[in-house]
């Protein structure tokens, strides 16, 4: 059976960065090209303040993504050939919302 695929890119203000975004079924991928970049170079982590996926490379940010849930969990990510793919989760079923319920 084929998973359905949901797709949303998010455009980089980073020139250092290209970052693209997408949902599966239960996760959040970013994906982004840290072109030149060895993985001792590369730091990712979450800021709980602005719940943002925070990117850098050599200690300067070179990209934020929005996280679509409240408590999001990193599942995996790995780093080859410059590109870099992280794969999050969260316990909440629902994604985080602008409208008040």
């Amino acid at each position: 059976m084929k998973r359905k695929r949901k797709k949303r890119t998010h455009e980089s203000k980073s020139e250092e960065c290209l970052l693209d975004t997408r949902f599966t079924d239960d996760q959040f991928i970013v994906t982004a090209d840290l072109f030149g970049a060895s993985l001792d170079d590369i730091t990712v982590g979450v800021n709980p303040r602005t719940n943002e996926l925070v990117i850098e490379k050599t200690g300067t940010v070179v990209g934020r993504v929005d996280i679509p849930w409240a408590s999001p969990e990193m599942q995996n990510a790995w780093f080859k050939n410059g590109i870099l793919e992280v794969h999050m989760k969260s316990d909440d079923s629902e994604p985080l919302t602008n409208s008040p319920s």
